[in-house]
């Protein structure tokens, strides 16, 4: 690199590009911290499918992950993104003094780029429910029949530790979201802080883009945990998988009048296995053809003594 170095357009002297090195490793630091602080599952996560799905993810051990602007919810990102806003603009109509200035400025900014961000449907992602057997979710996610997939959480969560996705729990209540939001503002704006007086060799201009740049990634991945109240019984979780990554082997199918983009992600597996917990057969359809078929899909794919596994729901529906 010789004399000089470039970064955000911008040239740095060696002693300074030396410093934006170790802040960039302090702001990737700071990021995973963030993100290692998300709750995890300690109880088994199941995730309701189709029966062609099912046998599908028994035999590649692998699951799709779905555009979030592609799903049932229209509200889908948009809510949280708003509710974000709210938290920024509120937060800028408390400074008053010119010492609030520069922060002021970058939370301005901040508040601009996460509402763009979400234009771009940056998200993929893939729904789990903390319930095994549940009416509403029988009817909304297997309509034509189904299974409800349980995996051990900790398992799961922990395969994902170290990789691109994110795995967390989804918050519905509003004044729980808006906490959040505003803890989280608040320690990007502290680390904003420490980090500048850290490192004052870094130009201001390199240093706010930067700073910015690692907070809308924060916060644009807080949006994936955010939803509307009205689906709280659901009580999700999500696998979620950021554009930039997935759509690096993106593909396409079709439903109902959409062409609809995902990505296929690799579960966490032992000797071929899934983490399994328990497999449950939803309550539309015949139940004795249904615990034989997925009988011989989970023998067929080496699960010992899968009858041990596999649960009926205890009613039954009718299709209407």
């Amino acid at each position: 690199m010789g004399a000089l170095g470039c970064h955000g357009g911008l040239p740095l002297d060696s002693s300074s590009d030396a410093s934006y090195t170790d802040f960039l490793v302090e702001t990737v630091k700071a990021s995973l911290v963030r993100r290692a602080s998300r709750e995890r599952p300690i109880r088994p996560v199941f995730h309701y499918t189709s029966p062609h799905a099912f046998a599908q993810i028994i035999r590649e051990r692998k699951i799709w992950l779905t555009n979030a602007a592609y799903l049932n919810d229209p509200n889908e990102l948009r809510y949280g993104s708003e509710l974000i806003g709210r938290v920024l603009n509120e937060r800028l109509e408390s400074y008053s003094t010119l010492a609030d200035l520069m922060e002021r400025r970058f939370l301005e900014r901040l508040a601009e780029r996460v509402g763009r961000h979400v234009s771009f449907k940056p998200w993929y992602t893939v729904s789990f429910s903390m319930v095994a057997n549940r009416l509403s979710q029988w009817r909304a996610y297997c309509p034509d029949g189904g299974f409800a997939l349980g995996l051990d959480g900790k398992a799961f969560a922990d395969a994902f530790s170290d990789h691109f996705a994110v795995v967390g729990p989804v918050c519905y209540d509003e004044s729980d979201q808006r906490e959040r939001v505003s803890k989280l503002v608040d320690q990007l704006c502290d680390d904003r802080q420490s980090l500048r007086e850290k490192y004052s060799a870094v130009p201001d201009e390199v240093f706010e883009e930067q700073c910015l740049a690692d907070s809308v990634n924060t916060l644009v991945e807080e949006i994936l945990f955010i939803k509307v109240p009205a689906f709280a019984e659901e009580e999700e979780w999500r696998l979620g998988l950021h554009a930039a990554v997935a759509e690096e082997t993106i593909r396409f199918r079709s439903r109902n009048e959409l062409l609809v983009p995902y990505v296929e992600l690799e579960l966490p597996a032992k000797d071929d296995r899934l983490p399994l917990d328990s497999v449950w057969i939803g309550p539309l359809g015949d139940q004795q053809l249904l615990k034989h078929a997925s009988v011989l899909v989970l023998s067929s794919t080496g699960y010992e003594k899968p009858e041990k596994l596999i649960h009926s729901a205890g009613f039954e529906i009718r299709r209407c």
